[in-house]
């Protein structure tokens, strides 16, 4: 239920980004570019509901408007892919890549189910803000001076994105688990996806497996 919360920013930030980027060799850069769009645009109209008392029946209506208008203006405006010329890469690097991001996702999917709430931040800041915004009546509690230690002053990108998940799907940790690794994912993918576009795809794929290792990447993620 969780997946099918975040389906529709996910799409939505796509379609935007493919009006914008249409050629067939920005389909990588534009998963990962409207992940980010989709989810922070979901973030803030969340956040909007929230303030004018909008039932979530409202705003999932106004998502799902703004989905069907999307893929509308994409059909009608959409310009026909170009073509690029293949590019291989190098396949010993495509394929360190490809084991380096498996093993980190894995040791991620580890640490996630080991502590589901994550660490500190996680759930003296981001979740907590986040329980506050799920409930309707108590979200200006988010703001509450007794929370001085805990940030309130920090963007609510995050947390009213969890919220907004839990109003569709039920309070549960996978919904800040899976916004933390989608955001991650989409990081990693703008640059590989933008290297590769300026430099090649082995440029690509070695950037993507340096950042792949990089284990603080993957313990913040967690």
């Amino acid at each position: 239920m969780t997946l099918l919360a975040l389906a529709v920013p996910l799409a939505c930030g796509f379609l935007l980004v493919r009006l914008l980027l249409p050629a067939r060799r920005f389909l990588w850069l534009s998963l990962s570019l409207g992940a980010g769009l989709g989810m922070g645009i979901a973030s803030c109209l969340f956040f909007l509901a929230l303030m004018m008392g909008l039932p979530v029946v409202v705003l999932a209506a106004v998502e799902a408007a703004g989905l069907g208008g999307l893929v509308v203006a994409w059909k009608r405006l959409a310009r026909p892919p170009e073509e690029a010329g293949e590019d291989r890469g190098n396949r010993v690097v495509a394929v360190g890549f490809a084991l380096s991001l498996a093993l980190a996702l894995a040791a991620t999917v580890w640490r996630l189910s080991s502590a589901p709430h994550g660490h500190w931040d996680a759930w003296a800041i981001w979740n907590l803000r986040a329980r506050f915004l799920a409930r309707p009546g108590q979200w200006r509690d988010a703001f509450h001076s007794l929370l001085v230690a805990h940030h309130p002053d920090y963007p609510l990108l995050i947390p009213a994105l969890i919220a907004r998940c839990w109003r569709y799907a039920g309070e549960s940790a996978a919904a800040p688990a899976m916004v933390s690794v989608l955001f991650s994912l989409a990081t990693l993918g703008v640059l590989v996806s933008g290297i590769a576009l300026l430099r090649g795809k082995t440029a690509g794929q070695m950037a993507g497996l340096v950042l792949a290792a990089t284990l603080f990447f993957w313990k913040e993620t967690a």
